[in-house]
Parts: C-alpha cells; sequence; structure tokens
C-alpha cells in the first residue's frame, strides 16, 4: 500500500465514530487473514 494511500484511509477511518472505526479496523484484519496476505500492524496505528 502506498504512503499517500495510507494517508488517506488514516483520514477517513479517523473521521468514523470509535464503534465504526473498531469495525472497520476487525473487518480489514480478518479480510486480510481470509486472503492469506501479511498483516498490516499500522491499521489502527494513531486511531
Amino acid at each position: 500500500m502506498t504512503t499517500r494511500r495510507r494517508t488517506e484511509l488514516r483520514e477517513l477511518v479517523a473521521a468514523m465514530p470509535p464503534q465504526d472505526r473498531a469495525g472497520l479496523i476487525r473487518a480489514l484484519r480478518a479480510f486480510t487473514e481470509a486472503a492469506g496476505e501479511p498483516a498490516e500492524p499500522d491499521w489502527a496505528g494513531g486511531l
């Protein structure tokens, strides 16, 4: 994922209500695991 895309996603996620944000992060992690891709440890970083 590009630095620009990470920045855009971080801004969008930060604008979400906390309960929705937590659900999105869980869903993204589950999607990543199901795809067999390496974890993205900073999805929740700073949120």
